[in-house]
Order: C-alpha cells, then structure tokens, then sequence
C-alpha cells in the first residue's frame, strides 16, 4: 500500500498520515488527547512548544541582486511579530501550531484576507477537524467545525507538514503506536498495582526437595 497512495506513496483525493496496517494486531488506537496523559509525551511536547514560540520570526523579500531585506511594513510581518488574531498573541499563536505539528505531523493556518485579498488574520485549525486533498495536482483543505464543511485551497491555508509524502506529514503518534501501548499498559498495570495499596493478591512460595541419600 505504501507505493499506491499509503502514508509514504501518493494517489489524488484524501492524504493518508496513518499506517496502513498497525505493527501488532491487538494494539489500541491512542488518540493525541489520551497521549497527552502520558507525562512524557505532555512534557516533550510542552517544552517543544513553549521553546519554539520564542524563537523571533522574520519576513524577507527578494531583492534584484538576488538577495534578501527584511519586510517590517508587510502584512504577513504584522500578524507573525504583533498580532495574528483578536484573541492570541504571537506566542500563542506559534504554539498551537508546534502542538499539532508535533503530535499529528501537521499544522494548519486559515489565512483571512481583507477587501484588497491582503492577510488580516492567522487563524490556526485543530489538525483532527482538517482533511487536506489532492485534486489535480492541487491542494485542497476540508475543515469541519460545528457540523459545517467549510472548503478552503491552497492559498488560504498555512501548512506546517512534518516528514511524509510531502503532501502531507506522517502522523507521530499513530506511527508510535505501539510504545504508546507500551507506556499505557506500564502506567495501568502500576496505577492498579499501587491503587491496592501495593498489596499483592497471592504469594509463591518454593520449596526445595530432599536430596536422595
């Protein structure tokens, strides 16, 4: 499957960002809000978030000998350094991003323009309530919020996408599935093992045989 339209190949309409098949076949399907209950994986997350979303973000534009300027008087420059939306700052706005970037391989940004089709707003998308489709060579993005299918194309839309097919990025935790499970059964087997108060059910005892004379 991977060579015809799986996570690493590629065919037209919806991306996959899955595994096709999972490693072993009894293992439980994480979801990115269970997988945050993992202390490692929050933490991880957590310190990747709040790192990125102090790194300074710059606009350049080309210049005739090929070089590059600063852009401070851009739009873009404005909603990156000062202010993307009503509700967040810069900060918050960059860690939302790295949140879904990191947990679901992909970051989404609906980009609303003003009367003159300039940018007026960054508006990050909750990557489980994106799909992203390829029609002709074209991307194309679906977004559902509040039982509304909202179609959006490739230039309203930021996409941060990790490694994949790059169309679009793998998905982390589903690809680590299986040490998800792992870190998950560890986590119950001590929650219930400490819950009774560290008591166990039963005792093995062993006793040795008489040596034969």
């Amino acid at each position: 499957m991977s060579g015809w339209g799986g996570p690493l190949g590629f065919s037209s309409g919806e991306q996959i960002a899955v595994p096709v098949e999972p490693l072993f076949s009894d293992l439980k399907e994480i979801e990115e809000s269970k997988a945050l209950q993992i202390s490692t994986i929050f933490a991880c997350t957590e310190l990747l978030a709040n790192t990125m979303s102090t790194f300074p973000i710059f606009i350049y534009k080309g210049s005739k000998d090929k070089g590059r300027t600063p852009d401070r008087n851009s739009n873009i420059f404005t909603l990156l350094h000062d202010k993307p939306n009503d509700w967040m700052t810069p900060s918050e706005f960059v860690s939302a991003m790295v949140i879904n970037r990191m947990l679901r391989g992909n970051a989404y940004a609906l980009i609303q323009r003003g009367a003159d089709d300039e940018p007026v707003a960054l508006i990050p998308l909750p990557a489980e309530q994106v799909e992203m489709t390829v029609i002709g060579n074209r991307e194309t993005y679906i977004y559902y919020l509040d039982g509304q299918v909202n179609v959006y194309s490739g230039d309203n839309i930021i996409h941060w996408k990790g490694v994949g097919n790059g169309y679009k990025g793998l998905s982390k935790i589903r690809f680590m599935s299986a040490t998800a499970n792992e870190a998950v059964n560890a986590q119950s087997n001590a929650t219930k093992f400490f819950g009774e108060r560290s008591k166990p059910t039963g005792v093995l005892c062993t006793v040795s045989c008489p040596e034969k004379s």
